[in-house]
C-alpha cells in the first residue's frame, strides 16, 4: 500500500491489486470514513501529490506519470517532460506539479499554461567518444567511464521537492541543494556529499535528511548554512519528523532492520514510541505532519496521532 496524506482529516491510499488495478481509497477522519473505486493499470506507486481542492492525484509509477481523477474514478497516462528520464518525485507546490529526477531534472507543470518548464535540466550525458586507433579497450572504457562520472558529479540526482515558507527547496545526491525564489535559482553543496532523498519545513527552516553514506539530518536554509542535528550508521532509520517539540525517528522499508520502527529522539537515545494500537507500526512508507497531526505509514495501515492519542486505520479494513 502506498498511502499519502493531504489535510489534517484526509489520506489518499493506492492499492495494488493483481495483475493490473488499483484500489484508491479516499480516507477522512473526525469521523472516520472512506469511499474507493477501482481503475485499469496498476504498478509500484513511489510517489503522489493531491490537490485538497478537487481530490485529484498525480502520482508516479513503474516511471511513468498519471493523473487520478477522484470524480471521474479513472487514471491516465501523462507525458513526462523529458522521455526515457527517471523520475523519483512529484509534488504539488503553489498551485503547479513539480517532478524531480536523474541528471539534475526539475521540471515544473503549470496547469494554466498546459505545458512543462524547466527549472534545472541540464544536457544529457554526453554521446560516446569515438575509440582511437591505438586505444586499447581499457584505455578507451576508462576515458568513456571518466567523462560519464564527471557528468554525473556536476549533475546528480534530485529525488524531492518542498516548501519553506515562500521558497522551493530541491535536493539530491552529492549534498545538492537549489532553492527557488521569486523566480530565480540558486543553490549549493553540502560538505558531508550526503545522498539528500527528503525534505521538509519545520518552523522557518528546512530540514533535509540523507540516507548515504549513514544517516544525517540537517537544519538550517541556503541563507544561514545547514548544521548537522542527528546522525546515525543504521541506514534504515531515516524516516523522520518533528511533532509536538519532539523529534520522531522511524524505520524506511529496508526488512533487514529488525529493530522498533517508529521512535522518539530523547538526548542521544532512541525510545520506541507504543501507540497502544491493535498492533504497532512497521517499516515505514511514511512519517510526516500535517498541520495538527502526525502520521506513520506502513504498508498495511495509517497510524494517526492527534490531541494526544493514537489510531490505527488497516488496510484490511477498507474493504
Amino acid at each position: 500500500m502506498f498511502a499519502q496524506p493531504v489535510t489534517d482529516t484526509l489520506v489518499l491510499a493506492i492499492e495494488d491489486v493483481p495483475p493490473d488495478e488499483w484500489r484508491f481509497h479516499y480516507i477522512s477522519y473526525e469521523p472516520t470514513e472512506h469511499h474507493s473505486f477501482d481503475t485499469p493499470n496498476g504498478g509500484d506507486v513511489i510517489s503522489a501529490a493531491v490537490n485538497p481542492e478537487n481530490l485529484a492525484a498525480w502520482m508516479l509509477a513503474d516511471g511513468t506519470l498519471f493523473a487520478v481523477s477522484h470524480e471521474l474514478q479513472s487514471a491516465i497516462i501523462l507525458p513526462l517532460p523529458r522521455e526515457r528520464m527517471p523520475f523519483f518525485d512529484v509534488t504539488r507546490l503553489d498551485g503547479r506539479y513539480f517532478v524531480t529526477g536523474a541528471a539534475a531534472n526539475i521540471w515544473a507543470f503549470d496547469m494554466a499554461e498546459g505545458a512543462w518548464s524547466p527549472i534545472t535540466a541540464p544536457a544529457p550525458q554526453p554521446d560516446l567518444p569515438d575509440q582511437g586507433r591505438d586505444e586499447s579497450d581499457e584505455a578507451y572504457a576508462r576515458r568513456v567511464v571518466m567523462a560519464r562520472s564527471a557528468h554525473l558529479q556536476a549533475h546528480p540526482d534530485m529525488y524531492h521537492s518542498f516548501k519553506v515558507g515562500d521558497d522551493l527547496y530541491f535536493v539530491g545526491a552529492l549534498g545538492r541543494v537549489f532553492r527557488l525564489r521569486d523566480g530565480a535559482l540558486d543553490g549549493d553543496w553540502l560538505d558531508g556529499g550526503d545522498r539528500l532523498f527528503h525534505g521538509f519545513a519545520h518552523e522557518d527552516e528546512a530540514i533535509l535528511v540523507g540516507n548515504d553514506p549513514g544517516v544525517a539530518v540537517y537544519r538550517g536554509t541556503l541563507d544561514s548554512g545547514f548544521e548537522r542535528i542527528w546522525q546515525s550508521d543504521e541506514t534504515a532509520l531515516h524516516r523522520m519528523a518533528f511533532f509536538g517539540g519532539a523529534h520522531y525517528v522511524g524505520a524506511g522499508l529496508d526488512l533487514s532492520y529488525d529493530g522498533p520502527c517508529l521512535n522518539v529522539l530523547n538526548g542521544d537515545e532512541l525510545v520506541p514510541v507504543v501507540t497502544g494500537c491493535e498492533r504497532e507500526p512497521g517499516h515505514l512508507r511514511h512519517l510526516m505532519v500535517t498541520g495538527e497531526v502526525l502520521w506513520a505509514i506502513d504498508l498495511e495501515g495509517i497510524f494517526r496521532f492527534t490531541k494526544g492519542k493514537w489510531t490505527l486505520t488497516e488496510l484490511e479494513d477498507l474493504a
